[in-house]
């Protein structure tokens, strides 16, 4: 995704069956440099919206 310096931006992360993604939502303003953000999905098997690692 390509956006312009200065734009807000606000993004839900996309939901996998059976996984909680972390962050779940990204938002903010472009800088005038390259953004890089990294969602990681973890397994929650039963649900409860904590990383099944955690608990």
């Amino acid at each position: 995704m390509t956006l312009p310096v200065g734009f807000s931006y606000d993004q839900r992360s996309p939901g996998i069956g059976n996984y909680i993604a972390v962050p779940e939502q990204v938002s903010g303003e472009m800088p005038d440099h390259d953004l890089t953000i990294t969602v990681i999905y973890y397994k929650d098997l039963n649900g409860n919206k904590i990383p099944d690692s955690s608990e």
